[in-house]
């Protein structure tokens, strides 16, 4: 329990969780109370929590190319908003016992076969913070030829294909509306603004 009278407006109280599903992602049904903004409780009220763990990202830049190596796959919930193909930046689940740049380090490997001498963060964000409780940290690494080290393409049922655009064109893509996956759109956008020497 978070004390309210101690935290102010950032206080709440978990009463109880019950898991209602378990499997590839868990569901869970929480009774929660939390501070008003008049400094009062709030009665008990439930809230569905889908528990899917931290997600690592990464923005990939191959400077022998001058080309951002992304990612295309399909995304079945997606395909009431389209077809459901996504570009995307390599990602992945954080596993238990990993930090996210541990994470992100073995996605870059896995999806893309680099590996990169360094790991820059660029921002952490909640794609959904009220029905999920998935964080999204995101990183950029700077690559060459020479730091390809496997295929890629990630495990054989992802399906994963390898896209390469030039920053511009993908800034382009991103103005026009046609890159939707938030980890991209936010990688994007910090790139525009702290890499502008790349968006020619």
């Amino acid at each position: 329990m978070k004390d309210g009278s101690a935290m102010g407006t950032d206080g709440y109280e978990v009463i109880k969780v019950e898991r209602v599903y378990s499997g590839f992602y868990a569901l869970d049904n929480a009774t929660v109370r939390y501070v008003l903004p008049n400094g009062e409780w709030s009665g008990p009220e439930p809230r569905l929590t889908v528990e899917r763990g931290d997600a690592a990202c990464v923005l990939v830049y191959n400077r022998d190319i001058d080309r951002l190596v992304l990612v295309k796959q399909f995304r079945y919930p997606m395909v009431r908003h389209g077809d459901g193909w996504f570009l995307e930046i390599a990602a992945g689940k954080v596993d238990e016992g990993e930090s996210p740049e541990e994470a992100a380090r073995r996605e870059l490997r896995e999806e893309l076969g680099y590996e990169a001498a360094e790991l820059i963060p660029v921002a952490s964000f909640s794609s959904s913070c009220g029905g999920s409780s998935e964080m999204n940290f995101v990183y950029f690494a700077e690559v060459g030829h020479a730091n390809r080290v496997e295929e890629g393409g990630g495990i054989e049922e992802e399906g994963i294909f390898r896209v390469e655009l030039s920053p511009s064109e993908a800034i382009a893509m991103l103005d026009r509306g046609e890159i939707k996956d938030g980890k991209a759109v936010v990688a994007l956008q910090w790139l525009a603004r702290f890499r502008p020497n790349l968006v020619k």
